[in-house]
């Protein structure tokens, strides 16, 4: 199961429409500095830190508020944002509002990541099932699914939702692996099965997450998963061969068959065996 912004896309969204107004500028590049979310990096990339808000919270899933110049605003999603309508392209959007200035639109572009294919196709072919779940909206979030073949997409949720959904799986005894990079995602990665992180991440996602990846690399859920295989593979060829061994030994010693030294000598043997066996755990590489 994947988040869409900054998991399965690079996080490094760019504006390609931006309100004219100076004012939604001014607010947006206040409110988007007090934000560590990959929209709000891309605003201020392109405004700037502008002025320090005050009272500044966020609302998982939502947006932000914040007081700028003596104004309470808000920059997030339409409907936080009090917009009457969402977008007609399939671009990701930043709304900004405040007291007197109706909402205004951003739009922005976020690439897909170069190993999201490799990824994705990968779990494809180990037969596992994929989704993506999103509180982007739908047209940015069919766009993301449908590049990468993936037919289960999920747009528009928020926190508690995803963190519903995963919890409905396991419930009906599936086991998700949930990955995400984002302070929303922080109840998701909790409720999963198993969860993985970014070390980009937001702390909060990094400390519910089972494991963290290296930050410009998706892929190496990859390799996490290709190594978690070949080790329960090892586990089990190690506990075959200690039950065979000991079933046709211990008799032998039992019955004084064997000296004490020979019987010591086969336990070691046979403690040495299985670690050299566990060593083939070592992680595959990429492609491999």
């Amino acid at each position: 199961v994947f988040d869409k912004t900054g998991t399965l896309t690079d996080g490094r969204a760019e504006l390609v429409d931006m309100p004219s107004n100076p004012v939604a500028l001014r607010l947006a590049a206040a409110l988007a500095s007090a934000s560590r979310h990959p929209f709000s990096r891309a605003l201020t990339r392109r405004l700037g830190r502008g002025a320090a808000a005050e009272d500044v919270s966020e609302a998982p899933g939502a947006g932000i508020n914040g007081v700028v110049d003596g104004r309470p605003a808000r920059l997030g999603s339409a409907a936080f944002c009090g917009a009457a309508g969402e977008g007609g392209d399939a671009a990701s959007e930043v709304w900004v509002s405040a007291e007197a200035l109706p909402p205004q639109r951003f739009a922005l572009a976020d690439s897909v990541r170069p190993d999201a294919r490799e990824t994705v196709d990968h779990f494809r072919r180990a037969g596992v099932e994929l989704s993506i779940l999103s509180g982007d909206r739908l047209p940015a979030v069919d766009s993301c699914a449908t590049s990468l073949g993936i037919a289960d997409r999920r747009a528009a949720l928020k926190p508690a939702q995803k963190a519903a959904l995963l919890s409905g799986w396991k419930a009906d005894g599936g086991k998700p692996l949930m990955i995400g990079d984002g302070l929303n995602d922080a109840p998701a990665l909790a409720a999963a099965h198993v969860s993985a992180s970014f070390g980009h991440g937001v702390p909060a996602t990094q400390v519910a997450a089972d494991f963290v990846l290296p930050a410009e690399a998706l892929s190496s859920v990859v390799v996490a998963h290709r190594t978690a295989v070949k080790a329960a593979g090892i586990v089990r060829q190690n506990l075959g061969f200690a039950a065979i061994y000991n079933l046709a030994l211990i008799p032998v010693a039992v019955l004084g068959l064997v000296s004490p030294l020979i019987a010591a000598a086969a336990m070691s043997i046979s403690s040495i065996l299985v670690t050299m066996n566990a060593l083939r755990a070592r992680p595959p590489r990429l492609g491999a």
